[in-house]
C-alpha cells in the first residue's frame, strides 16, 4: 500500500503479486493490484484482477465499483453498468456509483434514469457539480428546460470555471426563449473559445430571436467562416435574411444549404415561402409542388405547402388551375385540422368571418388575418386587405411565416418599408 500510496504503480503490482504468491486466495491482494493496474492505464489487467477478486469475496461493494470503473475507462459501458448496479447494491450510499452510472444512462440516451441517478447523488452530496451538469443536460433533451436552467445555473454558482457549464446553460435559455441571458452565458463561454461554432451559432439565432439582426448576421457569418460546411448556419442565415427582406440572400443560403446536405426535405417549402414574399407566384407553386412531390401529406408542413401552392397560383394569376389543384388536395387532408378551414375559405365554403371565428388562438388569428389580408390584394381591394394585414403587424406571432408575408405585402402596396421587429419560425 505505501508504494501505490506514492504513485510507484510498478512497485505496488510487485508487492501485491508477490502477497498473490503467498496466498492465492487473498482477495485484497488481486484487487490491490487491479487498483494498480488501473492507475498505470492497464484496464485489461485491472479487470482480470478485479474478476478474481470477486470470485473470491462477492460481497465487497468496491471491488464491483473497480470493475465497472475499468470498463468505464474503456468505454464499455454495457459490461460497466451490472457492476454499478451490483455496487450500489452492496454500498447504497457510495456516491460516485451513481455519479458515474447517471453519466452511462445519459450516453444512452435513458435519460430519465439519468436524472433519478443524478438526484440521488445530489442527495448523498448537494455540491456534486458533475451531477448537477448531467441532469441539467438530461432535463434540457426531455424538454424541462426550466429544470435544466435551475441545474446548470448551479454548475457554475459551485465551479464558476466550469466552462462547458456556460455552453449549455445557454442553450438550455435559448430553448427555454430566456433570449438575452442565452446570450450573456453563451457571450461568457466565447471568452474562453471565442472560435466555438456550436456557441457562435447558438448566439446568432438568440440575438435574431430579439431583433437584433445584424449581430445575428455576424454571428452566423462567422460561423460559416470558420465551417464553410455549417449547414445549420447556412439555414438559420436565411432567416435573418428574410427578416432585413433580403429574399435573394435567403434563397442563396436555402440553396447552400441543400449543396451540402441534399436531403434538406424542407428545403422546397421554405423556397415556396420566399417567392411568396417576392410575389413570385409560378417559383412559390413549383416550389410547393415539389415538396408535395417529395413528402405528400406527411409532417406538419404539407398542409401549408398546399397552401403556399395555391396562393402561388393565385398570385400568378392562374384562378382556374388554382381552383383545380384546390380541388385535388382538399378531399385528402383531415376535415378538423385548421389548415382545412384555411383552405375551405379559398375554395369558397367559408367566409372571412366564419374563419376569424374558428381562429381560437392568437397563432390562428395571425394566419387567418394574412391570408384573408393576401386574398383581398389578389382580388384588387387593398383597402380591406391593409386593415387585416396591419392586424399581423400590430398583433400577430412574429415568429410566423405569414407575419413575413403580411409585412411583404405591406411593402409592395405602400412603398414604405416595415420594419420587422423580430423573427423566425415554424418548421
Amino acid at each position: 500500500m505505501a508504494h501505490y500510496s506514492k504513485k510507484n504503480y510498478t512497485q505496488s503490482i510487485a508487492d501485491h503479486t508477490r502477497a498473490i504468491q503467498l496466498d492465492p486466495n487473498f482477495a485484497g491482494a488481486y484487487e490491490g493490484r487491479g487498483n494498480a493496474y488501473d492507475d498505470n492505464g492497464n484496464f485489461d489487467l485491472a479487470i482480470a484482477d478485479y474478476s478474481k477478486a470477486i470470485s473470491l469475496n462477492s460481497s465487497d461493494g468496491r471491488t464491483y465499483y473497480n470493475r465497472a470503473l475499468a470498463y468505464y475507462r474503456k468505454d464499455k459501458f454495457d459490461l460497466a453498468l451490472p457492476d454499478y448496479n451490483r455496487s450500489i447494491e452492496l454500498d447504497p450510499n457510495y456516491v460516485q456509483s451513481y455519479e458515474d452510472r447517471c453519466y452511462i444512462y445519459y450516453f444512452k440516451g435513458k435519460y430519465d434514469l439519468a436524472i433519478a441517478d443524478a438526484s440521488k447523488a445530489l442527495q448523498l452530496d448537494p455540491t456534486n457539480v458533475n451531477a448537477y451538469y448531467y441532469r441539467g443536460l438530461s432535463n434540457r433533451l426531455t424538454g424541462k428546460y426550466t429544470e435544466a436552467i435551475v441545474d446548470l445555473k448551479r454548475v457554475v454558482e459551485i465551479k464558476p470555471d466550469y466552462t462547458n457549464g456556460y455552453y449549455e446553460l445557454g442553450v438550455a435559455e435559448y430553448f427555454a426563449g430566456s433570449y438575452n441571458a442565452a446570450i450573456k452565458d453563451l457571450s461568457k463561454y466565447l471568452e474562453t473559445y471565442p472560435d466555438d461554432i456550436n456557441s457562435l451559432y447558438n448566439r446568432g439565432r438568440s440575438y435574431r430571436r430579439i431583433g437584433e439582426l445584424n449581430l445575428a448576421l455576424a454571428d452566423l457569418n462567422k460561423t460559416i467562416e470558420l465551417n464553410t460546411k455549417a449547414e445549420n448556419a447556412y439555414w438559420e442565415r436565411h432567416y435573418v435574411y428574410i427578416d432585413l427582406q433580403q429574399y435573394d440572400k435567403a434563397l442563396a443560403d436555402i440553396d447552400k444549404t441543400v449543396e451540402i446536405n441534399p436531403k434538406a426535405i424542407n428545403a422546397p417549402y421554405n423556397r415556396s415561402w420566399v417567392y411568396l414574399y417576392m410575389n413570385k407566384g409560378d417559383a412559390a407553386y413549383e416550389q410547393a409542388m415539389t415538396y408535395l412531390e417529395l413528402n405528400g401529406l406527411k409532417g406538419s408542413s404539407s398542409t401549408y405547402a398546399i397552401i403556399t401552392g395555391y396562393l402561388g397560383l393565385r398570385k400568378a394569376g392562374k384562378a382556374a388551375a388554382a381552383k383545380t389543384f384546390l380541388a385535388e388536395w382538399l378531399p385528402q387532408v383531415k376535415p378538423e385540422d385548421w389548415t382545412t378551414s384555411v383552405m375551405k375559405y379559398f375554395q369558397g365554403s367559408m367566409t372571412a368571418a366564419q374563419l376569424l371565428g374558428a381562429a381560437d388562438t392568437n397563432d390562428k388569428l395571425t394566419e387567418a388575418h394574412a391570408y384573408i389580408g393576401v386574398m383581398q390584394m389578389i382580388a384588387g381591394t387593398p383597402a380591406p386587405a391593409k386593415v387585416h394585414l396591419n392586424w399581423v403587424k400590430d398583433n400577430g406571432n412574429k415568429n410566423f411565416v405569414e407575419y413575413d408575408m403580411a409585412i411583404a405585402e405591406l411593402n409592395r402596396k405602400t412603398g414604405v418599408t416595415t420594419k420587422k421587429p423580430l423573427p423566425k419560425k415554424r418548421p
